[in-house]
């Protein structure tokens, strides 16, 4: 049976259906792809171009830190929607 107030118990509902508190994307993911993939394509052709071994292993640092930035931005961005 429904009450009088079904409809105002519904629209608070969809009303706090928002994502006020997630801030709007930004270009910090963007850049951090963008740096895994210059970074892992260097370290994938260095052999082939010639390249150091410390230029490839600071690619390799450059693209594991990146994948680590990727992840903490996902779990941060996960946790603020929920």
């Amino acid at each position: 049976m429904r009450t009088a107030f079904w409809f105002a118990r519904w629209v608070f509902s969809v009303q706090d259906m928002n994502n006020d508190k997630v801030s709007t994307r930004t270009a910090g993911p963007v850049l951090l792809w963008l740096v895994l993939v210059v970074s892992g394509v260097v370290n994938a052709a260095g052999p082939l171009a010639g390249l150091g071994l410390a230029v490839r292993t600071v690619a390799g640092g450059i693209a594991i830190g990146a994948i680590a930035l990727l992840i903490v931005h996902y779990v941060r961005r996960r946790r603020a929607t929920s």
